[in-house]
């Protein structure tokens, strides 16, 4: 949303964002992100943007797809239950 110039579609995206469901969070899933993170980078891969641990988190914690088009969730995916296309 941050990189949309004028101001009526960035209207128009924001209106359709409310309609989509959020999903409840807590303290626990930012350490649960974490140790995405961690193990991966255990196992010698490192994710460049340490949110998408956490957003592959809630994926896989309330079992929905991702659909991506980043690397980094395809490095997740291979070493943990995370189910995307």
């Amino acid at each position: 949303m941050q990189g949309i110039k004028h101001d009526k579609i960035h209207k128009s995206c924001q209106d359709s964002f409310s309609a989509i469901p959020m999903l409840s969070a807590n303290m626990w899933d930012a350490s649960t992100g974490a140790a995405i993170y961690r193990k991966l980078r255990k196992l010698g891969t490192t994710i460049r943007k340490p949110n998408d641990c956490l957003i592959a988190w809630y994926a896989i914690s309330f079992d929905l797809t991702l659909v991506h088009n980043d690397p980094d969730f395809e490095n997740i995916a291979r070493h943990s239950p995370l189910k995307f296309l």
